[in-house]
């Protein structure tokens, strides 16, 4: 895996359910930003809510980073933030040698519209 060669860059926006409990998605948030924190490999990551939208942005060294990410945080994603969100939308830039993986894992998500494209050669910052 690259390190640091292209980091893998996500955008994602959902949805709020009408019938959110909004305790638990706000303590749900908490919970994963900081089980987030604690995962190898993270770079960089924010999360906010306007209106009845949640935009998330995140950026891992590679998809390494993005899988212990998930072991970190699915727990809690499953259970306080799937309740009361949908996801309509993922859009994430990765190294070309990890597209296929990066494509497959972001489509497991059940966004409505997945992009996935390899950053350009000397590209990125650090």
């Amino acid at each position: 895996m690259p390190l640091l060669g292209s980091p893998v860059s996500g955008y994602y926006k959902l949805s709020i359910n009408n019938d959110a409990d909004m305790d638990q998605l706000m303590e749900g948030m908490r919970e994963y930003s900081a089980n987030a924190a604690r995962s190898p490999g993270k770079l960089a990551c924010s999360y906010a809510v306007n209106g009845k939208e949640r935009y998330w942005f995140e950026c891992y060294e590679n998809m390494d980073a993005v899988n212990a990410h998930v072991s970190n945080c699915l727990p809690t994603y499953k259970s306080k933030i799937v309740p009361n969100t949908s996801m309509i939308s993922m859009v994430a830039n990765c190294d070309p040698t990890e597209l296929n993986e990066c494509k497959k894992f972001m489509s497991q998500w059940g966004a409505k519209n997945v992009v996935v494209s390899a950053v350009i050669k000397g590209s990125v910052s650090k």
